[in-house]
């Protein structure tokens, strides 16, 4: 089994097997199926083929080109197949859990970096306000603590 994981951790692999489980197939419909080049899926089907995994179980000449060989799996596949698929989509959860996390805490951050920059500029407001209130009391000439008694009234 050891000798099989490093053959069945592509993922390309693994889909061909989930094909093949289900119906032999041609390498041509293979490639067509899984959007992708004749010759990766004959590169897959080699390895698949030396590891013992897929066989062929036939050959159909063609008039419009080359024979063609029907490959299948070797052995029931599909228990094996789904065991694997949940095998690496835990590794594929967690790497997205922590893909997730990283994001999460650099909006995290971002966030606190808007804050503080909203509390800065509230500060500033804030002083400006205060400095307005001052002007507004000088130019009138009222009693300042007068002015501002007043003021909080007109607030609440």
């Amino acid at each position: 089994m050891s000798d099989l994981l490093p053959i069945l951790e592509n993922d390309m692999r693994r889909r061909i097997l989930s094909i093949l489980s289900l119906r032999p197939s041609y390498i041509f419909e293979l490639a067509r199926f899984l959007n992708t080049s004749q010759q990766l899926v004959s590169k897959h089907i080699r390895a698949l083929e030396k590891a013992g995994l897929v066989k062929k179980v036939g050959v159909e000449e063609s008039p419009f080109g080359p024979k063609r060989i029907l490959y299948s799996t070797s052995m029931p596949m599909m228990s094996l197949i789904e065991f694997l698929e949940d095998f690496v989509s835990e590794d594929s959860e967690e790497d997205q859990s922590d893909s997730y996390i990283k994001q999460l805490d650099l909006e995290l951050k971002q966030l606190d970096d808007e804050i503080n920059a909203l509390k800065f500029r509230l500060k500033q407001l804030l002083e400006k306000r205060q400095q307005l209130i001052m002007k507004l009391a000088l130019e009138q000439k009222i009693d300042l603590i007068e002015f501002i008694e007043r003021y909080v009234k007109n607030i609440d």
